[in-house]
């Protein structure tokens, strides 16, 4: 129950800053060009970073966190978007990809 709280929290934090789609469109300007690019995005949580790379490119991304209500967080943003077609989520750690 504890956890559920400061999950909320968290994510009410994070879903304020503007501070992380700003550096992520910097950082894949920097990237060179790709027609689709695959994209694997390491402890994804709800998403900030993964919708901003399939708004930024045409490409096909994978979210990978070991938080399963953030990845269901993730799929509802990426159907609400259009973008679930290129978002796929998976449940496990970075310690074991």
């Amino acid at each position: 129950m504890i956890t559920d709280l400061l999950f909320d929290i968290r994510q009410d934090i994070l879903s304020k800053s503007k501070g992380r789609k700003h550096y992520t469109r910097k950082a894949f300007d920097l990237l060179p060009p790709r027609i689709v690019p695959h994209i694997l995005d390491v402890g994804c949580g709800t998403g900030t970073v993964a919708l901003e790379l399939a708004r930024l490119s045409d490409g096909v991304l994978t979210g990978l966190d070991n938080h399963e209500r953030s990845l269901q967080i993730l799929d509802a943003k990426a159907d609400q978007c259009g973008y679930s077609h290129r978002i796929r989520t998976i449940c496990r750690s970075m310690l074991n990809m």
